[in-house]
């Protein structure tokens, strides 16, 4: 697991208070994509997951950008894409 996916994974799991089936979590920490539709989480859960990115790498997200995700790793490569060019929060 990457840094980002690392960083995606904790602001989901603290934004849904849980994540969501046990088989499905330990995909996740293996690095493995899991859509969304397959998650216990809404769109506000990812939108507080979203701000939790954005205050962990410094970083702004748009939030229509955020809401097309639509898998995990989706998110994650769209995260680490984010930060490496510098979307600093300003």
């Amino acid at each position: 697991m990457n840094d980002a996916q690392a960083i995606v994974l904790k602001a989901l799991q603290e934004a849904t208070g849980q994540m969501t089936e046990p088989e499905t979590l330990a995909a996740l920490e293996r690095g493995e994509d899991v859509s969304f539709e397959n998650m216990v989480f809404d769109s506000l859960d990812r939108f507080e997951a979203m701000m939790m990115i954005e205050e962990a790498l410094d970083i702004e997200l748009d939030d229509d950008e955020v809401m097309a995700q639509r898998s995990f790793l989706a998110l994650s490569a769209f995260v680490a894409q984010k930060a490496a060019t510098g979307a600093h929060a300003g």
